[in-house]
């Protein structure tokens, strides 16, 4: 949830610094076989937490996302995910949440 008006820079990062920067932060992965996946990579023993977060400027959220187009409703396992990791079609992004700047136009 982002309560007010604020950009989103989305910058693709590796998954070592993934794992790196997840260590402090708040888990909110609601997919139990997504935790798995990360916990595997990245050394962790994070739960499942389908939490809403909020998003404020100067806030960074880490995502990790799919980089590719699946058959509607599909929910994949830990096993079709590592596939996809192997695949390269697991990606990992640093988010920053910044106040957002009204366009202004020279005349």
């Amino acid at each position: 949830m982002i309560k007010d008006s604020v950009t989103l820079e989305f910058n693709k990062i590796g998954k070592e610094q993934f794992c790196k920067e997840i260590q402090n932060s708040t888990n909110a992965i609601g997919h139990e076989s997504t935790v798995q996946l990360v916990n595997t990579l990245c050394n962790t023993s994070l739960k499942a937490n389908r939490i809403m977060i909020t998003l404020n400027p100067g806030d960074i959220a880490y995502i990790i996302g799919i980089n590719t187009r699946l058959e509607e409703g599909k929910i994949l396992t830990v096993n079709e995910l590592n596939a996809l990791y192997k695949e390269n079609k697991i990606v990992f992004y640093m988010v920053t949440c910044n106040k957002h700047q009204p366009l202004t136009q020279d005349l």
